[in-house]
C-alpha cells in the first residue's frame, strides 16, 4: 500500500488534535486515550492486514523495554 497525501494530511490532523489537547492542558490519561483510538483507527481504515491483538503485544514490548531503560 502506498502512504498518499491524503494519508499524511490524516495523520497531521491526528498529531494536531493530540498537540491541542497537550495545550489545553486535558486530563492526560484521557488524551492519550483519544490519540491511541484515533491512530489505532486510522491502521484500521488503511492496513487492511490491521490486528489489535498484535498491536496490543507491540506496545507491551515498548512499554517493557522503557521501563528496564528507567
Amino acid at each position: 500500500m502506498t502512504i498518499t497525501k491524503k494519508h499524511l494530511k490524516e495523520l497531521a490532523d491526528i498529531v494536531h488534535m493530540a498537540q491541542t489537547q497537550a495545550q489545553q492542558e486535558i486530563d492526560q490519561e484521557l488524551a492519550t486515550h483519544l490519540l491511541t483510538q484515533e491512530i489505532k483507527s486510522f491502521a484500521k481504515r488503511h492496513a487492511p492486514n490491521f490486528d489489535e491483538s498484535r498491536w496490543n503485544d507491540y506496545m507491551h514490548k515498548k512499554r517493557k523495554a522503557d521501563e528496564s531503560r528507567s
